[in-house]
């Protein structure tokens, strides 16, 4: 990927690769460009539409079209900092998460939650729930352990029939959240309630402390703020007739745990950690 390219007479720099470097992500003045293989882009595409129509909060869809060999689409930014970067700001001024971001995040995910609710459907099949979370990457980099990670998922998934599935984010992580909406929607697939708002969560607790790691927690939430956090979800699933997402919290945080442990091969230290901490949370 060039470091810079030009649309439309306006400049904008990469930013990040992604996908293994086949698509790129470009800032410009107020606007990000995806650049990528053109059945890539063409999918990312749909979905976001998709979700732009279903009113979750994403950014608004500006152009596409081709560049060369590579198609691309613009969108409006959502702004400068992310809710993880507030969170991040906040843990290392006062060592706590401010009450305004806070709720902020409440905000948004409540906004993306009632969103969710107008895609729901019926359970779809266990093998799209797995694939989305990497479960089969998982399993052959754990051979020794893949019977009981297929068995501990097909226990999560059989529990959480008791949710319908929704087009969710897969990462919905602070870090792709702003107060504006939602970004980063490559690794979206049907899941049940539950996962994407769970995630926001406990996402952070899927890392050291240490900073030696290539990865570390730079904010935690305390255990105030997990109370009212849940208790929204409960509220949520109430008002759509839903069992309490708090009493499903376990399987879900393994639907996230295993989503977060494959995968990690560039940054062997942190998958070490993951390793362990999964085998401690559910196997040992």
């Amino acid at each position: 990927m060039e470091k810079f390219i030009t649309i439309g007479g306006k400049t904008f720099e990469l930013v990040v690769l992604q996908q293994g470097g086949v698509t790129g992500v470009y800032r410009g003045n107020g606007e990000y460009v995806r650049v990528g293989e053109p059945a890539s882009i063409s999918r990312h595409l749909e979905v976001h539409t998709m979700m732009e129509n279903a009113g979750y909060p994403v950014a608004a869809l500006l152009d596409s079209g081709t560049l060369g060999d590579k198609a691309y689409f613009i969108e409006k930014s959502l702004g400068d900092k992310s809710i993880g970067d507030n969170f991040e700001e906040d843990w290392q001024t006062n060592g706590a998460i401010s009450e305004e971001h806070f709720r902020e995040l409440l905000q948004v995910v409540l906004q993306y939650a009632e969103a969710q609710m107008t895609t729901h459907t019926t359970q779809g099949p266990p093998s799209e729930l797995a694939s989305g979370i990497f479960l089969g990457e998982l399993c052959k980099e754990l051979p020794g352990l893949a019977r009981k990670i297929q068995s501990r998922f097909d226990e999560a998934s059989e529990r959480l029939s008791a949710f319908p599935f929704v087009l969710s984010h897969g990462d919905f992580n602070p870090r792709n959240l702003f107060a504006a909406g939602v970004i980063d929607l490559e690794h979206f697939f049907q899941a049940p309630f539950g996962f994407d708002l769970v995630t926001a969560l406990i996402h952070i607790d899927l890392h050291p402390d240490d900073r030696s790691y290539e990865f570390y927690a730079r904010y935690r939430y305390s255990n105030e703020q997990k109370r009212r956090y849940f208790l929204m979800l409960d509220k949520l699933a109430a008002k759509y007739q839903l069992p309490v997402i708090s009493a499903y919290a376990a399987d879900l945080a393994f639907l996230r745990a295993v989503w977060s442990t494959a995968r990690m091969h560039k940054w062997p230290k942190i998958q070490k950690w993951r390793y362990d901490l999964l085998i401690q949370t559910y196997f040992s």
